[in-house]
């Protein structure tokens, strides 16, 4: 399998804490999560865990609006992707969501 980000994270981020995943590729793949508590202290905290692993990419799972405070702590120092997963609930166990009539 083709490494697409060697250097990155995935966040899910709750109401009260965020989950983080850092996996590093350089030469062996390394993975380790650790989670945060949903206050500023803590995202920046995170945020300097992140950048000490050398992440540069940053992938954040959340609903409505609770990933605003995390991305506001992150933006500028990674590239980021906000995936909303609500969205393909519905299309569960279909292909491209479409289901056949």
């Amino acid at each position: 399998m083709e490494v697409l980000y060697p250097r990155g994270s995935g966040l899910d981020v709750h109401r009260n804490m965020v989950a983080c995943l850092s996996i590093v590729e350089a030469g062996q793949r390394r993975k380790e999560i650790r989670t945060f508590r949903s206050v500023t202290r803590e995202l920046v905290t995170m945020r300097t865990w992140l950048l000490e692993e050398g992440c540069i990419h940053v992938g954040m799972e959340s609903t409505g609006v609770l990933w605003r405070p995390v991305y506001d702590r992150l933006a500028g120092y990674f590239e980021l992707v906000l995936v909303n997963t609500a969205q393909y609930a519905s299309s569960a166990g279909t292909q491209n969501g479409c289901t056949r009539r």
